[in-house]
């Protein structure tokens, strides 16, 4: 007799994906505003705005890690391709609107493109790569099926060498591998989230490997500090998303927040709320008419420097796209539903039509 188990949803790593989507707000908010340059080392908030900006280097990776970990033992729909490019559609055109309107501003002829076209465009570059990297997942799922434990392992270490750990020293060396905005990197992501999902069972976080993570976010942040005395370093990859210091914190993490279990339904239920709307909480801070106004008119941390509403701001900034996204997550949601059903009746009748 044939039983139906039905499969936990992993709730540590829905908890992993809210924190990384916290981390990109917060590395847009440090980032466009330049503030930690800015204030350097020389106050506490200063200190601490670096220190966070080191930290969020990681987040990009984890949403790639927690991909390859669900993605490896699904199987692809074509529909899954669909409803990423029609929600990155949604959310362009709707905050495009709600930014003019917000802004007063009148609408250029590139922002229109940029908002019409998002993919195809300058308007999101996750999304891109992303669709790319979900487009290719059969093929690297085939691969991952096909290869022994050892072989998997020895493509991960290699991996770390050649994609990460050189493109740490050598400065050019983004030039040949794509970078950490490339879809090579994003595809060896890809094979480390699902070596981690085949082999768990091998794979426990030792306080050796907290040790080497601890010590690899210090360079990150000695690194923050030296780089601003001493300007040609600048040239190196250090802090880079690839750099084999956030690669190891982000998988240290990973593993960390996969153990993380929690049996109260009602924290769950909002947990998973909040993070089947983290994409939509990237692609409203990242519009090309909202972008400028939230973080140099409404959120520019420079007006906070002196103050520790400086990471306060943040905080209230990510709880309201959190409630944005989610209003938008179910409006879009029903829209999509009803028009890729509409879609498959007409494609049934087409086949219908020609038998």
């Amino acid at each position: 007799m044939n039983v139906l188990v039905k499969k936990e949803r992993n709730i540590g790593l829905d908890i992993l994906r809210i924190l990384a989507m916290f981390l990109i707000t917060l590395r847009h908010y440090i980032g466009y505003s330049g503030i930690a340059e800015t204030l350097g080392f020389s106050t506490a908030n200063g200190v601490l705005a670096n220190v966070l900006s080191a930290i969020t280097r990681v987040a990009v990776n984890l949403f790639v890690l927690i991909s390859g970990y669900f993605l490896v033992n699904s199987t692809f729909k074509v529909r899954r391709i669909t409803k990423i490019w029609a929600e990155t559609f949604l959310y362009s055109i709707t905050f495009f609107i709600v930014g003019l309107l917000l802004s007063g501003e009148k609408p250029v002829l590139s922002n229109v493109i940029f908002a019409i076209f998002p993919v195809i465009s300058k308007h999101y570059w996750f999304p891109v790569v992303y669709l790319a990297l979900v487009a290719v997942s059969p093929f690297l799922n085939k691969m991952i099926k096909s290869i022994t434990e050892k072989e998997h392992r020895i493509i991960v270490v290699g991996g770390a060498v050649i994609l990460s750990a050189w493109t740490t020293v050598v400065y050019f060396s983004g030039v040949v591998t794509g970078g950490s905005k490339g879809l090579l990197w994003f595809m060896y992501l890809y094979l480390i989230g699902a070596y981690i999902n085949l082999y768990k069972e091998k794979i426990k976080i030792s306080s050796v490997g907290i040790i080497v993570s601890v010590i690899s976010f210090a360079v990150l942040v000695l690194y923050a500090y030296l780089s601003q005395k001493i300007l040609f370093l600048k040239d190196f990859q250090i802090n880079s998303d690839d750099s084999i210091f956030c690669l190891i914190i982000s998988v240290v993490l990973f593993v960390i927040f996969l153990e993380i279990k929690i049996n109260n339904k009602n924290i769950k239920s909002i947990i998973v709320a909040v993070s089947t709307s983290s994409f939509g909480i990237y692609l409203i801070q990242e519009n090309c008419m909202i972008r400028s106004y939230l973080w140099e008119d409404i959120a520019n941390a420079n007006k906070f420097a002196d103050s520790w509403n400086m990471f306060v701001v943040p905080i209230i900034c990510f709880v309201t796209l959190v409630i944005i996204s989610f209003v938008c997550e179910k409006v879009f949601s029903l829209i999509y539903n009803k028009a890729y059903a509409a879609f498959e009746k007409i494609i049934v009748r087409v086949k219908k039509n020609e038998t």
